[in-house]
């Protein structure tokens, strides 16, 4: 809910297990698994910003900066920016950064 994702974002949802390390890897279908990422409410993810297959969750009322390289779980109510990303700040758990009356 009131999740906002800029312009160029890319969220990778799958990668690819080359050394046959995974079990839950896809037959036949050149090594891909799947990866699950949930993404709680009221989250900012910024212009060019890239999420990792080695993400399984953006915790709620957080905003990644733009050209982040997400790659480990986003805590609830944090900013996070870099390259990889890192906690730059921690938001107060009251806050919503996105207000669910903007796109009316």
């Amino acid at each position: 809910n009131n999740v906002a994702i800029a312009d160029g974002v890319k969220i990778l949802t799958h990668g690819h297990d080359y050394f046959g390390l995974r079990e839950d890897v896809l037959p036949y279908d050149n090594n891909l698994f799947p990866s699950k990422l949930v993404i709680g409410d009221n989250v900012t993810i910024g212009t060019r910003a890239l999420v990792m297959d080695s993400v399984y969750e953006i915790g709620e009322n957080s905003i990644i900066s733009a050209s982040s390289v997400v790659t480990s779980k986003v805590p609830n109510n944090v900013l996070v920016g870099g390259n990889p990303a890192k906690i730059i700040a921690k938001l107060p758990k009251g806050l919503k950064v996105i207000k669910s009356n903007l796109w009316k």
